[in-house]
């Protein structure tokens, strides 16, 4: 995940972390993970590729 723009915290797995404009997280497939935007952001999932259709 690329943060383009705002600020978040990021909890992938048991780690607390903040993710500010040009941070890279990366997460690992089926990681228990959540983000809460502290102000409004924008983030790219790079490579997370289309949804399966519902």
């Amino acid at each position: 995940m690329q943060v383009v723009g705002g600020r978040l915290d990021l909890v992938p797995g048991e780690e607390k972390t903040e993710a500010v404009p040009g941070s890279w997280i990366h997460l690992p497939a089926r990681l228990p993970h959540s983000v809460r935007a502290v102000e409004p952001g924008v983030m790219l999932l790079p490579g997370a590729g289309a949804l399966p259709a519902a």
